[in-house]
């Protein structure tokens, strides 16, 4: 199986198994966060999403959630308001909702 842009070689039910899931919530509109061990093909499964999804021709937003503290996570990618935790001194908008303002522009 393949989509138009990017390949999706699948033989095996359990692939199949996850390019029908891949069709089914690439149309939701909502973050997806996808999770598992190193090498499991978190990348290619969030590009096959994202390929398949309307926003297709908007930039691919990859974030490495491992690599941001626990306790800032939710900051980075949500964003928040000044006076919102010890330090928070300015508002600070999050990655989702910068790429929303930098689509709708």
């Amino acid at each position: 199986m393949t989509t138009e842009r990017l390949p999706w070689i699948a033989q095996d039910p359990a692939a199949l198994r996850l390019f029908e899931l891949a069709e089914k919530v690439a149309v939701a509109p909502t973050t997806l966060l996808i999770t598992g061990e190193s090498g499991a093909g978190k990348d290619h499964f969030a590009r096959l999403v994202h390929e398949l999804g309307p926003r297709r021709d908007a930039p691919f937003l990859k974030i490495d959630c491992a690599s941001l503290p626990p306790n800032l996570v939710e900051s980075e990618l949500f964003g928040h308001e000044r006076g919102a935790f010890t330090g928070a001194v300015e508002r600070k908008l999050g990655v989702r909702t910068r790429r929303q303002r930098h689509d709708c522009s």
